[in-house]
Formats: structure tokens, sequence, C-alpha cells
């Protein structure tokens, strides 16, 4: 898989999740799973996963209908949660996902970084959202959580898989908020 998911980051694609073994013994050997992915991706000074959104905030959320959206905080791989049903919600998913048939065509969650960081890979997870999982996605950045711009264009996303953007931008942008689109609804797993 390692050298799937840097096919992946330098093409800007996804891959799917499915492991060898010996990805599963990485993953095992470090912190979490994120840092296991920015290893196998080569970067050195990553500032993404638990590096960037871990002791972060969800600020604002438009719909979290079946899975709450500080759900895409969660520093633990995502995992399938096979016969927990809420009698509200359904069957339950690790991640945020909102409900089908979005009015306006997109959800959003709004997100506080613990502090102003430097972003140079994205990471969307849709593991175990298959069918389900949001057709595309899309990352809006601000210093202050007032003034917007895109980090990344809308991206389609595929189900149960981990899509991998490198971002160029100068040295010296740092944001203090991130704002992840999904269109037009669905679920994601994390961020």
């Amino acid at each position: 898989m390692n050298e799937t998911l840097r096919r992946a980051a330098d093409d800007g694609m996804s891959t799917p999740s499915s492991e060898p073994a010996a990805v599963d013994a990485t993953r095992a050997a470090t912190k979490t799973w994120r840092h296991a992915l920015a290893q196998s991706l080569h970067l050195p000074s990553i500032h993404f996963g638990v590096d960037l959104v871990g002791g972060g905030e969800i600020t604002h959320v438009t719909n979290e209908a079946f899975e709450d959206a500080r759900n895409l905080l969660d520093p633990n791989e995502p995992e399938f949660r096979s016969g927990q049903f809420d009698p509200k919600r359904g069957q339950r998913f690790s991640g945020w996902e909102s409900a089908r048939h979005s009015p306006q065509g997109v959800e959003s969650a709004t997100l506080k970084l613990p502090k102003p960081s430097r972003i140079q890979c994205v990471v969307i997870d849709t593991q175990w959202f298959d069918g389900n999982q949001a057709q595309a996605a899309q990352l809006m950045v601000s210093r202050d959580g007032q003034a917007w711009l895109p980090l990344t264009m809308p991206t389609p996303l595929q189900a149960h898989s981990i899509h991998v953007q490198r971002v160029e931008a100068p040295a010296d942008w740092e944001w203090s908020h991130v704002c992840l689109y999904m269109y037009p609804d669905g679920g994601i797993a994390r961020l």
C-alpha cells in the first residue's frame, strides 16, 4: 500500500483502503494510523491528521443527522461498527454522516485548528462508507474564521478509500480554520 499511496499523493488520486499485512504491522508500530500514513508518503514535517486536527474543535456543522462531525477528528483508524444501531440514526459509522438529499446540495463542517498551521497534504478517508460516502469534497481555509479561500477544488470521492492530495501553498501561509465541504451529502470517516 505504501507505493500506491505515494503514487496517489503524487497524482492527487485516491486508493482503496484494503491493506496487506505489512501495512498492518507498520500501523501497529506507530502511534496512530495517521502517523503511519505520513511515513508512507515520506513527508518529513507532516502537519495533518493528528498533528493538525488533534486538539482542534468543530465550531459549525450544517447537518449531523446520522453521525457527529467530531468523529472526523478521531485519532484512531475508522472501524466498522457491525450491529450497532441507534433507534433514531440507524447503523452507526465511525465518521461524519449527514442526511440524504441535502436541499442546499452541500454540507459543511468547520474546524478551528489547535494552532495556526501550514497544510502540505490533505487526506480524506471514506473507510467503511460504501455507497453512503459523499460524492465529492473540498477544503476551504481561513486565517481568522471569516474570510475563506479554497485550498482544494471539489474532488470526487470513492467508497471505502483514502484520498490523498498534496497542497501547494507559500511556506509562510498558516491557517487557523478549515472548512470541509461534502457534495451533496453522505459520509466521510476522517480528515
